[in-house]
């Protein structure tokens, strides 16, 4: 476990790059459990984020399942204006 949380403290200190991660990841895997706890600096592993970006998903499909109500009722008086217009021209 100190070997690996010096691999992490190494790397913050420096930038992240796609071979840096794969060599880090290479060397933790096999070593660490499933309960094992890691500082991240990712937000995809802040359960803060992971709560706000939860309830930002929910206003959103709220939200858009609203402007769908309301595209549904623009086309069925869209609907009924039509049909009233064409009754009315076979009327005459």
């Amino acid at each position: 476990m100190e070997n690996q949380q010096a691999s992490l403290n190494n790397s913050e200190n420096s930038t992240f790059s796609n071979e840096r991660l794969e060599t880090l990841l290479s060397q933790l895997q096999g070593t660490v459990r499933h309960d094992d706890v890691f500082p991240t600096s990712s937000l995809s592993c802040n359960i803060t984020w992971i709560e706000t970006f939860l309830i930002t998903l929910n206003h959103q499909e709220n939200t858009m399942y609203r402007c769908q109500q309301v595209h549904f009722e623009i086309a069925n008086v869209l609907t009924e204006w039509m049909e009233r217009r064409i009754q009315i021209k076979r009327e005459m």
